[in-house]
């Protein structure tokens, strides 16, 4: 991914966030809709780094998985 799609990316997560936070949702609740939106195995990643899994761990565990190590 090159830096320009990943600056568009986060942009239009904020642009959502921003929109989402206006009509009064919290910070949590903007993370739960935006992490249920994205790809399985990001949702994978997401839960085990909120419980405390190690990322380098995760994304290798992954990638391993998906044929790419």
């Amino acid at each position: 991914m090159t830096a320009e799609s990943e600056a568009a990316i986060a942009a239009e997560n904020a642009r959502i966030g921003a929109m989402l936070s206006d009509r009064g949702l919290t910070p949590d609740q903007i993370f739960r809709i935006m992490r249920d939106q994205v790809h399985p195995a990001m949702q994978e990643a997401l839960a085990a780094v909120e419980a405390g899994a190690d990322v380098d761990d995760i994304v290798f565990e992954i990638r391993r998985r998906d044929g790419h190590e």
